[in-house]
């Protein structure tokens, strides 16, 4: 695996090899925290047992949505 990460951040880089497996270039992934996006998410979540399916384009914002309801639902069940 070509990724690695910084502890306790969101951040991640990814190497890019060629095909001799030469590094070709890096990406760096910038991971976003914004609290306060999963208010009407947690409503669902608390009050009903239904699967609830979040669609949207690249870069919309789906895993930071998940990320608070996460962090907003371990916080309420003090994990």
């Amino acid at each position: 695996d070509n990724r690695a990460g910084l502890n306790g951040k969101l951040h991640r880089f990814s190497a890019m090899r060629n095909r001799d497996r030469d590094m070709a270039g890096i990406t760096i992934r910038i991971g976003r925290n914004v609290r306060g996006n999963a208010a009407m998410l947690m409503d669902f979540l608390l009050g009903s047992d239904k699967s609830i399916l979040i669609l949207g384009e690249p870069g919309s914002g789906k895993t930071t949505i998940v990320r608070e309801a996460t962090r907003r639902l371990a916080e309420r069940s003090n994990v």
